[in-house]
């Protein structure tokens, strides 16, 4: 149960979490029989479909686990979450559990010394650990050391107007050379290339990131 919590939303904070520990006067996690109560904060609205996941996670875990511990989980609208987090961490408030973004949007945070190691407990649990797909691991870790797990995995997909490509004799790219002269192409016959909702600048994102890591 303990890796149930751990898995469910990626991170926990080591100063609260040795907080806890230290308050702990059996080894159920209650100080006189009242239960620990476990803070996790999450980005996005109730009414998201990965929200009702995680709700139910959580219910699952307070009628289930033997930890004497009950967990309350809040959620944030994804840009303000990130100033939240930032300004819980400034002020060592931070929760027990929180989302993150990986690599940059991190590494301040494990600097700091918010950020609970996962490192031993996934080298001694290798069926925990294995369940990751190789290189998962690579943004999350910094000297070595594991803080943060994820909880999804996002699929990017891009899709072609096939009319357009049998028009100008254009190919679906293998390489990234392929995908510049299929740009060129099409920007001298007056077509954009690219288009897509950016609203939230996350969108954009993922496609630049794409090529920044594997091109960059």
């Amino acid at each position: 149960m303990k890796r149930i919590l751990v898995m469910l939303l990626c991170v926990s904070i080591m100063f609260t979490f040795l907080a806890a520990c230290g308050s702990t006067s059996d080894n159920k996690g209650g100080v006189s029989g009242k239960k620990t109560e476990v803070k996790i904060s999450c980005w996005g609205i109730e009414t998201d479909p990965n929200s009702v996941i995680i709700k139910d996670a959580v219910e699952l875990f307070n009628k289930k686990n033997n930890m004497n511990a009950v967990a309350t989980v809040v959620f944030t609208e994804q840009e303000q979450y990130k100033t939240k987090i930032a300004a819980e961490m400034a002020a060592n408030e931070v929760p027990d559990v929180f989302n993150t973004w990986a690599a940059g949007f991190l590494k301040p945070f494990v600097k700091a010394g918010k950020v609970y190691d996962l490192t031993d407990k996934l080298n001694s649990d290798k069926e925990w650990k294995d369940r990751y797909v190789p290189g998962v691991y690579t943004p999350l870790e910094f000297d070595g050391k594991v803080y943060a797990l994820p909880t999804t995995q996002t699929v990017v997909c891009l899709f072609y107007n096939k009319e357009i490509f049998d028009r100008y004799g254009l190919k679906e790219p293998k390489t990234f050379d392929e995908l510049k002269n299929i740009i060129n192409v099409l920007n001298e016959n007056g077509i954009t290339p690219f288009a897509l909702g950016n609203k939230a600048p996350w969108v954009g994102a993922m496609f630049s990131e794409l090529v920044v890591n594997r091109v960059g």
